[in-house]
C-alpha cells in the first residue's frame, strides 16, 4: 500500500527523480532546445531531428526507465486515438515556470514517433502539424501528449504536468491521466493530495483507492480519471500497480505533480 507523505522531503523519491530526468526542465524561453540523443536510423528521412523550433521524427525505439510511466494528461474527451488528418491545437493553462515543454509520442510498439518542443512561459497553445507523424506511419495508432513546466515544491525542482485540451472539445469534470505499463499489472491504486496554500504540506484527498479499469497488460495505455481535483492549485498524484510477474521487486509507481487551473473566462 502506497501512501502520500504529508510533509516536505529532503530528497526526491526515485519515481519523481526518474520522471524529472526523463522529462527534463523547460529552461528559459530564449534557450535553444537540444534534441535528445535518441537512437535513430540515419538512412530514414523521417528520423528524429531538429526541424525549426522542434525536434520531431521516428526513432529506433522509445525508451523509458520506469515500469509505469505517464504519456498524457488531458482535460477533455477529444480523442488522440490517432493523429488527426490535419493540424490540431493543443492548449494548456498558463503556469509561472520559466518555460513549457511539450511532448507527443506514439503508443504502439511498431511505430516509434516523437515530437519535442520548448515554448516560453507566456505561451498556452501549440498548433501541431500532424503530417510528419502520419508519414511516419502513425495513421491508426494512439498517441500521447504531455505538457509540463518545472516549479519549486518543498525546495526541490519538480516537473509539473499541465493538463492539455485537445482541439475545441468541452472540458471534463475530471482529468484523464494516461499511463503505459512495461509489465503486466495485477491491480492499480491511486492516491491524490493537494499542496496547501502555504506550500508546506500535502492535504490528502484520496488514499490508496482501488481502480477498476483492468485488465492491465504490458504496453497497453491505461486511462485513469484523477479524482478529488476541485480547488485551483498543485496536486500530487501517485498511481501504484501490483506487478503480475513472480519475484518482481516492489510495486510499479507513477508519481506526478499536476496543476489545476480554472478555464479562462470567455
Amino acid at each position: 500500500m502506497l501512501r502520500i507523505q504529508l510533509r516536505g522531503r529532503a530528497a526526491l523519491p526515485p519515481a519523481v527523480l526518474t520522471l524529472l530526468l526523463a522529462l527534463g526542465t523547460p529552461g528559459t524561453a530564449a534557450a535553444q532546445q537540444a534534441c535528445d540523443p535518441l537512437p535513430t536510423d540515419a538512412s530514414d528521412p523521417l528520423r528524429y531531428q531538429r526541424l525549426g523550433d522542434r525536434c520531431e521524427g521516428t526513432v529506433v525505439r522509445l525508451m523509458s526507465s520506469t515500469v509505469l510511466f505517464p504519456v498524457s494528461l488531458t482535460a477533455n474527451d477529444a480523442s488522440l486515438a490517432s493523429p488527426p488528418n490535419g493540424p490540431v491545437v493543443l492548449s494548456w493553462p498558463r503556469a509561472r515556470g520559466s518555460g513549457v515543454r511539450l511532448r507527443v509520442v506514439t503508443l504502439h510498439r511498431g511505430v516509434n514517433y516523437r515530437l519535442d518542443l520548448a515554448r516560453p512561459a507566456a505561451d498556452t497553445a501549440y498548433r501541431w502539424d500532424t503530417s510528419r507523424a502520419r508519414r511516419a506511419g502513425a495513421t491508426a495508432v494512439p498517441v500521447g501528449a504531455l505538457a509540463w513546466t518545472t516549479l519549486s515544491i518543498f525546495r526541490q525542482p519538480m516537473p509539473v504536468l499541465l493538463p492539455l485540451t485537445v482541439g475545441a472539445g468541452a472540458r471534463r469534470r475530471d482529468y484523464l491521466l494516461t499511463l503505459v505499463p512495461q509489465e503486466d499489472l495485477r491491480t492499480l491504486r491511486i492516491s491524490v493530495a493537494r499542496l496547501d496554500a502555504g506550500g508546506t504540506r500535502e492535504v490528502p484527498l484520496v488514499t490508496d483507492e482501488l481502480l477498476r479499469l483492468g485488465p492491465y497488460p504490458a504496453n497497453s495505455p491505461i486511462r485513469v480519471p484523477v479524482p478529488g481535483v476541485t480547488e485551483p492549485g498543485l496536486y500530487h498524484v501517485i498511481v501504484s500497480g501490483e506487478r503480475r510477474r513472480a519475484g518482481a521487486a516492489g510495486p510499479a509507481v507513477a508519481d506526478v505533480w499536476m496543476l489545476h487551473a480554472p478555464p479562462p473566462a470567455r
